[in-house]
């Protein structure tokens, strides 16, 4: 298990997140799992300095 650092952004806020992890397709199916949680709500995601549309993780 590896520990993945994502930050996760809003109108409103930013935060940190770290995703234990088998790998990086791993870890990206976990971040799209969390980001169901926010329904409608635009959230941008970044791992090391790189942005990803939500739509592209997982």
């Amino acid at each position: 298990m590896k520990q993945f650092l994502f930050t996760f952004i809003t109108d409103k806020s930013q935060w940190e997140e770290k995703i234990d992890a088998e790998g990086m397709m791993d870890a990206s199916r976990k971040v799209k799992e969390r980001l169901r949680q926010y329904g409608n709500q635009t959230v941008q995601v970044k791992y090391k300095g790189i942005y990803y549309p939500s739509r592209a993780i997982g």
